[in-house]
This record gives structure tokens, C-alpha cells and sequence, in this order.
């Protein structure tokens, strides 16, 4: 197998519930604890961390009496899972502002005499519902 073809099937079976494991596996160096943080069943979660492993083609983590340690290989790995799940994060959490409308440009023109404090207030409320709302004011006279 290429490595090209090699890492488009490693990209067609990971999923991101597999990285959340591995993220909560290097926190946890537990299995069973790893399975409850990302709620599935301990059996579950081993058949996944087989699997991711499989996918690699090497251990991600040594298992011992006391727990888990990543191999050197498995650092290198767990360092891209949590990258990826921040991204990931950070992307939802941007998507979700933009659905809701929180974003954008709006320019007001008003003369700034007739009622300035009526202005004011309406920019504070609008600001208030939408914080990433950028409001330019373009006063007259």
C-alpha cells in the first residue's frame, strides 16, 4: 500500500470519537475512566482504542499494572487528537455565533443632535443581544 493510500484509509476510519478517546485516555491514563468521560462503555472503548491502533499500525499506549503510558509514537499522535478536538471546538463554538446571528457589520446614519442618548441606548441593547455585531455610527448634522 502507497503511503498516500495508506493515509486516505487512516483518514476514512478515525472518527472524532476516537480522538475524544484518545484525549481522555492521555488525561486519564485509565481506560475505564477515559470510557466514562466520553460516555461510552468500558468494552466499547477498548474495542475503539484497538481499533484506532490498528489504524495506525502500532501501539498508542503501553498498558501496565498502574495504567496507560503513551508510546513515543502515541505522544506524537495525542498531540495532533487534541489539536484536532480544539479546532474542532473552536469551529462549532464560531459556526453556532454565526447561526445565531452575533456577527456582522451594521452602519447607522443619524443626525446627532435630535437624540443622541436615544442612540446610545439603542447601540448598548443591540451590542448587549450581539457582541461581535461591529456598529459604525456616522453622525450628521
Amino acid at each position: 500500500m502507497s503511503q498516500h493510500s495508506a493515509a486516505v484509509a487512516l483518514v476514512n476510519r478515525l472518527k472524532f470519537k476516537h480522538l475524544a478517546l484518545l484525549v481522555a485516555l492521555d488525561d486519564a491514563r485509565n481506560l475505564h475512566q477515559a470510557a466514562d468521560a466520553i460516555n461510552v462503555a468500558q468494552p466499547s472503548a477498548s474495542r475503539m482504542l484497538g481499533d484506532i491502533e490498528e489504524a495506525f499500525g502500532f501501539l498508542l499506549f503501553e498498558r501496565n499494572a498502574r495504567g496507560m503510558t503513551p508510546t513515543p509514537l502515541g505522544v506524537v499522535t495525542l498531540a495532533y487528537a487534541r489539536r484536532a478536538l480544539a479546532e474542532l471546538t473552536r469551529f462549532a463554538e464560531d459556526l453556532d455565533v454565526k447561526r445565531r446571528g452575533g456577527h456582522g457589520q451594521l452602519t447607522v446614519g443619524a443626525i446627532m443632535g435630535a437624540a443622541p442618548d436615544l442612540l446610545a441606548m439603542a447601540v448598548a441593547a443591540l451590542k448587549t443581544e450581539s457582541p461581535l455585531l461591529n456598529v459604525r455610527i456616522l453622525g450628521e448634522t
